[in-house]
């Protein structure tokens, strides 16, 4: 008899979290399986990338979804940018570590998705590099537009 999603609890779910039908997991002996449908049934010849075996293990120790790592990074990547690459937070350059990184995960995650199902998910893709350069954006554009300044009041 198979494990079901519910019996392998959260460290057994180590792949895919974006709402696939299928989920890659592992069962209890350490084994990858493909779960579908609440049953995992063990895996043929379906590797695990190093990447996504890295990517597993950071979603698993700081336990947050992956749409939230992804908001974290890209975040990260802007103020690492403005502290250490001496940045301007008004300049598009302070946006750009963060667009590549996003870039590079993304064309890793699509080649995975590609061996592993057979075709790319671009629209899950297109989500992570949104979620990824989003509140960056936003940052950018408010200090563009000076929504930070004080506004100074004329006395009469």
């Amino acid at each position: 008899m198979h494990p079901t999603l519910a019996n392998c609890g959260k460290k057994m779910i180590l792949c895919d979290a974006r709402r696939s039908t299928r989920l890659l997991v592992q069962t209890a002996a350490g084994q990858p399986a493909i779960a579908s449908g609440g049953v995992a049934t063990p895996m043929e010849q379906t590797p695990v990338s190093p990447f996504q075996s890295l990517k597993m293990t950071i979603v698993e120790n700081l336990h947050l979804a992956k749409d939230g790592i992804h908001i974290y990074l890209g975040v990260a990547c802007f103020l690492l940018a403005i502290a250490i690459g001496r940045r301007s937070p008004r300049s598009f350059q302070a946006v750009l570590p963060g667009v590549v990184v996003s870039l590079l995960i993304e064309a890793l995650d699509l080649r995975d998705d590609f061996t592993s199902l057979g075709h790319f998910r671009w629209v899950a893709s297109l989500k992570d590099i949104i979620n990824t350069n989003l509140i960056p954006l936003i940052l950018l554009f408010a200090v563009k537009l000076d929504l930070f300044e004080r506004r100074r009041t004329m006395l009469p």
